[in-house]
């Protein structure tokens, strides 16, 4: 559907004009009112996603019709246009809500190009709106499926946190839906219109995370090579979700205590602190109570942290979720795949129930995924789920291959044991090793400063190759508005020279034949005055020639070709009594 575009002017030659411009384009769907009283019934008639208005207009101007629109329709975009422009007008009408304020003459490139602009503008702002609303609506609590008494427990607790700026901690194992609990306060309570900011606390070191967090100054550490602002700051009137806050180092945990105490900080390197306001939201997957025991979790940090504490239930304790979860992801991975998976076999119902489920909602995801993509039909059986072990404990028939699937499987799972002990310990030697941790810290900052600053200088020389080319096509439209300037000064310096012939012409045809004789027929101060009559009627004719001739020039451009000043332009006009919107209205009616 073609955009649609009102053009609004009380001269039906300018608005035909820009009519036929824009529908060249083929683009748009373009109609024109003559007045604003005329505008806003076709408003009221049919939407219009950009309204062009005259600023000058007899009854309702061109300031009145924006605020009327913008009243009425504030999603439509406004263009200002006028021939007169001041400072004054022109802060009006950006403070009335218009888009763009165009100076007549303007040239079709500039004109077409604020209309792009504008529509293009109103596209973003409709597809922010509906982006918003998608994701209001995807995050709200009643969107996280289970019906079971423990999960129903979990949404009574979200409602009440999201009503609240507590500081909330969420806990549960890896697949749970951590992050969709978090989100899901966020987005159904009162901060839903600010940031949702994540930093994962395992993904990075701990000065790095320092620096993520808090943000660091120009010269902080090698490689800062600009002010770089943090999480925290990015947060600001919004909530900060500080997932597997279990892995973080016991000195970092001491610096978000004291943020958490008066949610005030300084950057990496800085010295003036920093207040905002963020809603602090904590997940692990650890047992947090046995890590209190051990002392590598902060007892006070846990405290702070745990005013509204939500453990969402691994998914083998809620088996009666499983069902519903299982409905949910069929219809969906069925659409993104493009399949028509209707139904499950009892069979693959069995073995779905009765297997334990390690990796929780997100590994039965993964099932149901690899099952749609790979079934053999549209009716699901039990040998198309990946899921060997399970397959045994429902009792259905074993097979040698089957077996060795089950071995190998079970074999991974030892190896990620150990890849999991492996990757513990090993945080636990980067955090007796601190020094080498500053030193890759310290690195990781330089490159990424580095990357930044080259991604910066490129969108920068970018922006003034734009305004370069800009610039060039203004240049070029200046030069040619200066030709035709030009070419209109010596057309009407001939028009004047021949002109100026034909008086002294007439002048000394009258003087040599009746000079003498009307000189003795009336007194020499009579004389005078006649002459200077005559003088000032060709004033005045010439004036109106050239008014008519350059009906869209201003006064000063037209003074300017009579070679004389606006003023003095403007006192003869006042003094023959010339007015010159009556005398081009009378020029066209003449030509009609």
């Amino acid at each position: 559907m073609k955009p649609k575009v009102l053009i609004v002017d009380d001269e039906r030659r300018m608005c035909r004009s820009l009519q036929i411009l824009l529908s060249g384009e083929d683009k748009y769907s373009v109609h024109f009112a003559l007045s604003g009283e005329q505008a806003l019934k076709s408003l009221e008639e049919e939407y219009m996603d950009l309204v062009i208005v005259d600023l000058s207009m007899p009854g309702m101007n061109g300031l009145e019709l924006l605020r009327e629109v913008k009243g009425r329709y504030p999603d439509t975009q406004v263009v200002i246009m006028t021939a007169y422009s001041s400072v004054k007008s022109a802060i009006e009408a950006m403070k009335a809500g218009a888009f763009e304020y165009l100076i007549k003459p303007f040239g079709n490139e500039e004109f077409l190009s604020c209309v792009d602009r504008s529509l293009e503008m109103n596209k973003l702002r409709r597809e922010s709106r509906r982006l918003k609303e998608e994701l209001h609506t995807g995050y709200s609590y009643d969107r996280i499926i289970g019906k079971s008494p423990r999960m129903q427990e979990v949404f009574s607790l979200i409602e009440r946190a999201a009503q609240t700026d507590s500081t909330v901690l969420v806990m549960g194992e890896s697949g749970t839906g951590k992050e969709l609990v978090a989100r899901a306060i966020h987005y159904t309570g009162k901060r839903s219109e600010s940031p949702f900011v994540t930093i994962n606390c395992a993904a990075l070191p701990e000065t790095l995370l320092e620096s993520e967090l808090f943000g660091y100054e120009k010269g902080a550490f090698t490689g800062a090579l600009r002010t770089q602002v943090g999480k925290f700051e990015r947060a600001h009137g919004g909530t900060a979700f500080l997932d597997e806050i279990g892995e973080m180092s016991p000195n970092l945990q001491t610096k978000i205590l004291r943020f958490l105490q008066d949610r005030e900080f300084e950057r990496v390197g800085g010295r003036a602190p920093i207040k905002v306001d963020v809603r602090i939201i904590a997940a692990t997957n650890r047992d947090i109570r046995r890590a209190l025991e051990d002392e590598t979790f902060r007892k006070d940090l846990y405290y702070r942290l745990s005013v509204i504490t939500i453990e969402i239930p691994p998914l083998r304790e809620r088996k009666e979720d499983i069902p519903p979860l299982v409905s949910y992801f069929l219809e969906e991975k069925s659409k993104k795949v493009g399949r028509n998976i209707v139904d499950l076999s009892d069979e693959a119902w069995n073995l779905l129930l009765s297997y334990d489920y390690p990796g929780n909602v997100r590994e039965l995801e993964n099932i149901i995924e690899r099952t749609v993509i790979f079934a053999s039909s549209e009716r699901i059986e039990a040998h198309d789920i990946p899921i060997g072990a399970s397959r045994r404990r429902a009792g259905t028939k074993e097979d040698p291959f089957e077996a060795t699937f089950y071995e190998k499987d079970k074999e991974l799972g030892e190896l990620k044991n150990s890849i999991g002990v492996i990757k513990e310990e090993n945080a636990r030697l980067l955090r007796i090793i601190g020094s080498k941790d500053d030193t890759i810290g310290e690195l990781k900052g330089w490159l990424s400063s580095a990357i930044s600053e080259k991604e910066t200088l490129a969108s920068k020389i970018k922006e003034l190759t734009d305004r370069l080319i800009e610039y060039e096509k203004r240049m070029d439209e200046m030069a040619s508005r200066i030709d035709e300037l030009s070419k209109l000064n010596s057309s009407l310096s001939l028009t004047l020279s021949s002109r100026e012939m034909e008086i002294e012409k007439l002048v000394e045809k009258e003087t040599n034949v009746q000079t003498e004789e009307y000189l003795r027929r009336i007194p020499l101060r009579d004389s005078f005055k006649t002459v200077q009559a005559l003088v000032k009627e060709l004033e005045r004719q010439l004036i109106e020639r050239a008014i008519l001739e350059n009906s869209r020039l201003s006064n000063a451009e037209i003074a300017e070709l009579l070679g004389t000043t606006r003023r003095i332009l403007e006192l003869r006009l006042k003094e023959f009594g010339v007015d010159k919107d009556t005398l081009r209205v009378g020029d066209r009616e003449e030509e009609n």
